[in-house]
């Protein structure tokens, strides 16, 4: 019976320690669920300062026409390091074409 408790303590959101990590993580659950709208929700992570530190979240899980649509939210930078990824993973040409275009 003790472990039902603290399993329904955990689903309740009831804990003992309070850790800064758990509010960012229900940070990043709130803006992915309101912001789910390609690189919207991306950028939004990015301004948070939660969620990983490649510019496109789920990027190796998009098609071309996805990642093209979440280009327009980064920055050079970011440009750049989608292009080194795409380079040396799937080198898409329709994906690195648009990326090349906003660096020049």
């Amino acid at each position: 019976m003790a472990e039902r408790g603290g399993e329904s303590q955990r689903r309740s959101g009831g804990s003992s320690r309070s850790s800064s990590r758990g509010g960012d993580r229900s940070r990043h659950d709130d803006l992915e669920s309101l912001l789910d709208r390609g690189g919207q929700a991306d950028r939004a992570l990015r301004v948070a300062g939660v969620g990983p530190s490649f510019p496109i979240t789920g990027y190796d899980g998009l098609t071309a026409a996805q990642v093209q649509d979440r280009l327009g939210t980064l920055n050079a930078a970011e440009l750049r390091k989608v292009r080194d990824h795409e380079r040396r993973h799937a080198h898409r040409k329709t994906v690195l074409a648009p990326i090349e275009s906003k660096l020049s």
